[in-house]
């Protein structure tokens, strides 16, 4: 049933394959995969550590404290990897990748500061 009241939340395409999504933070998945209204999204130009990851738990523990239980807009893009659709999502009108994308650069500046022992892999920055 709560899937079928998520749809509600389609609006218009924007694009060929493109569609915008509007509810509330279901669930944190990971650092950079949430649920709105149980629909999974990717969130695209995000690249967190996997929950087994140095920081992996941290950086869901980020995310479910910036978004969950929350209203965002997400535009999607149209793609889709593995059961997740993928798109930029806002809060406040600001885009969610870019506060992850902050504290990203905070933890880059510590693997440069620290190259013996890096927070981040660094293949992922």
């Amino acid at each position: 049933m709560r899937f079928l009241i998520a749809l509600t939340f389609l609006i218009t395409a924007t694009g060929a394959n493109a569609a915008e999504l509007r509810g509330i933070v279901s669930h944190v998945r990971d650092g950079d995969t949430i649920e709105v209204e149980n629909i999974p999204i990717r969130l695209n130009g995000v690249s967190a550590p996997e929950l087994d990851e140095r920081l992996g738990p941290e950086s869901k523990a980020f995310m479910h404290e910036l978004v969950m239980g929350k209203s965002v807009l997400c535009e999607l893009n149209g793609e889709k990897t593995y059961d997740r659709f993928v798109g930029v999502c806002f809060l406040d009108n600001k885009d969610i990748g870019i506060s992850r994308a902050m504290v990203e650069s905070d933890v880059r500046h510590l693997n440069q500061a620290l190259p013996d022992q890096p927070l981040l892999p660094r293949h992922r920055l």
